[in-house]
């Protein structure tokens, strides 16, 4: 390249024209006369000598300008080291992968040990059950057979089970003691499943797989630089003025089809009787207030701006709401009460009834509601009925003993995959404080039993209102929402790992993505005022804010005595202590004995 521009300079110098072109042709160069003794080579215009001097000094000042630039990029000085450091990052690519690789196949072992552990549960409970029905058909041969009088077939029938008899017996015998065994283990006699939440157990483990890989992002610099939310739950936004108390609360991500009319109504789309005036925000939250205290539901964009109400049969009523909830699928509202279900769409129209004379059984009154895509759960006093969404017929019941532990008229219930979750709060007297006692369950969906339980003790704000509401997030994360608190809880163990305190006492709150919207009544004691207050929610952040403290201290000695002594001590007053230990780390200053000045 070098070379290619030296020829071009001496070019300039070389080219000459005949001397009929220099007579004809003059220099193109503005204002000047002279005859043109050459072509430019940048240009091919005709120059006079002078400036095509001017343009070999402008090709060697290029010239200069690119060397240097190219010298920059050639990095003589620094391509040593850039190629250690590409050296370094692809050793460093092949070991994430092989350590990837490492991690699948460990992954791999530990689901076919969790499968394989809870397979041999499931084959000792199989076989127990094929035990108990064959002695049921053996108990009925020998039945048969005595009543024909046939002794020596009855004979040879005793005979023949003798042997079957011995091994079922033995297998029994097993089976029972290593169900003794576990309640024993369990420390339970309330009936415990006999295999915990696995599946959440597992899901807890991507939840920590992922905080922990966005925390190698970080401290490895691979990410974008940008200052991160360090905790779990962030208060994003307010929305204040609300007429009422509200006690529920909802989200909806599809109102396709609905608008606002001139009078702030929520319409259909097809209702051609009505000015539409808006359109229907979407995400929308709607929200229920506190019996007889207003005849609509508010409909509310995230941000508040938006106000629209939702009035219609469904809505207005004079009992109280113990159960909301929005099918976004099906633009649906369920609305439960404490001897119905009212079924009604975005606007507020009536479309469906679900009491006792629709799902042909008593229907008891309604403590809690929850739904998923397909199904609405009923809690109706000691039964939790399984409602399909379409035929609006009971598709099965649970029966539990948890069930008759709940004292409260208002039970949160959600869904943790095929686990149900129940929260239930109750006043308790200690010493002479009054306080909320709030218990959270998880039963299995199919038998009813129960799996694990956690209680919390909050302060008192309203002896009047203790609500609790319980809602989970598709990561696992359970949230709580029992006065005066809002928690987050893991959904494998129910450990605490965030909560937020509210002056105003909040009852429901609604999951939209990664946001959290809390219904907040206000008390007689803190405000009048009523709120819903929205949160972010950062699952990245999890088992940061709870678990991991950085403790830092300084030990010094100026007597003479060694700091290492004193750090043993410490040490194994930590270790033996019973908190969770992240991580130590020691910052020990040693002084000299004539200055104040830390030496190095």
């Amino acid at each position: 390249f070098c070379q290619s521009l030296n020829k071009t300079s001496s070019k300039i110098k070389n080219v000459k024209m005949s001397n009929t072109e220099q007579e004809a042709t003059k220099c193109i160069s503005r204002f000047c006369e002279r005859t043109a003794d050459g072509e430019s080579p940048f240009s091919g215009f005709p120059l006079c000598q002078e400036h095509l001097d001017e343009d070999l000094q402008r090709c060697e000042n290029r010239k200069a300008d690119i060397l240097e630039k190219l010298d920059k990029l050639s990095c003589k000085l620094g391509r040593q080291s850039l190629q250690l450091e590409k050296q370094a990052l692809a050793i460093e690519i092949q070991e994430i992968a092989d350590m990837f690789d490492s991690i699948q196949e460990n992954l791999q072992q530990w689901k076919e040990k969790l499968i394989s552990s809870v397979q041999n549960v499931h084959d000792g409970v199989s076989d127990r059950l094929e035990i108990a029905s064959e002695s049921d058909v053996c108990a009925k041969d020998i039945a048969t057979v005595s009543n024909s009088g046939n002794m020596r077939d009855l004979i040879q029938l005793t005979v023949s089970m003798e042997s079957w008899l011995d091994a079922a017996t033995r297998k029994t015998a097993e089976f029972d003691q290593k169900r003794a065994q576990l309640r024993q283990r369990q420390n339970n006699n309330f009936g415990i499943r006999s295999v915990g939440d696995v599946a959440a157990g597992v899901q807890h483990l991507q939840n920590l797989f992922d905080r922990h890989l966005n925390d190698v992002m970080k401290t490895c610099w691979l990410d974008d630089g940008e200052t991160k939310p360090t905790g779990m739950l962030e208060q994003d936004s307010e929305i204040g003025d609300l007429t009422s108390k509200p006690t529920h609360v909802a989200a909806c991500t599809n109102t396709a089809g609905f608008f606002g009319d001139a009078s702030g109504r929520v319409v259909r789309a097809d209702s051609v009787w009505h000015e539409i005036s808006q359109t229907l925000p979407q995400p929308c939250i709607f929200v229920a207030f506190e019996n007889q205290s207003a005849d609509h539901l508010l409909v509310l964009s995230l941000d508040g701006s938006v106000r629209l109400k939702c009035q219609g049969e469904s809505v207005s009523g004079q009992t109280a709401i113990k159960g909301f909830e929005c099918d976004s699928r099906r633009q649906l509202l369920y609305v439960g009460r404490a001897n119905l279900v009212s079924v009604a769409d975005l606007s507020g129209t009536l479309l469906h009834t679900i009491d006792g004379e629709r799902i042909k059984r008593p229907f008891g009154t309604v403590h809690g509601m929850t739904a998923n895509s397909d199904k609405l759960f009923m809690l109706c006093a000691t039964t939790l009925m399984c409602i399909n969404k379409d035929s609006l017929l009971v598709d099965s019941e649970i029966r539990s003993r948890v069930f008759n532990c709940l004292t409260s008229a208002s039970v949160g219930v959600g869904l943790h995959g095929g686990k149900i979750i129940l929260s239930d709060a109750k006043l308790v007297t200690q010493g002479k404080t009054r306080k909320y006692k709030t218990s959270v369950y998880k039963i299995c969906s199919v038998s009813g039993e129960l799996i694990c339980c956690v209680n919390f003790v909050s302060s008192l704000l309203d002896e009047n209102r203790h609500m609790c509401q319980v809602s989970v997030s598709n990561t696992g994360f359970l949230f709580l929402c029992n006065l005066p608190t809002l928690r987050v809880l893991s959904g494998y163990n129910f450990e605490s790992l965030a909560s937020t305190s509210h002056s105003e006492a909040p009852s429901d709150l609604a999951l939209l993505q990664s946001q959290i919207i809390v219904t907040s009544t206000g008390t007689n004691v803190f405000s009048s005022r009523s709120k819903l207050h929205c949160y972010k929610f950062h699952a990245e952040c999890f088992f940061v804010s709870s678990r991991s403290q950085r403790m830092s201290f300084t030990l010094m000695d100026r007597r003479g005595t060694s700091i290492f002594e004193h750090l043993l001590v410490f040490t194994c007053k930590l270790n033996t202590s019973n908190i969770f230990i992240d991580s130590v780390e020691f910052f020990i200053e040693v002084y000299t004995n004539y200055t104040n000045d830390p030496c190095p």
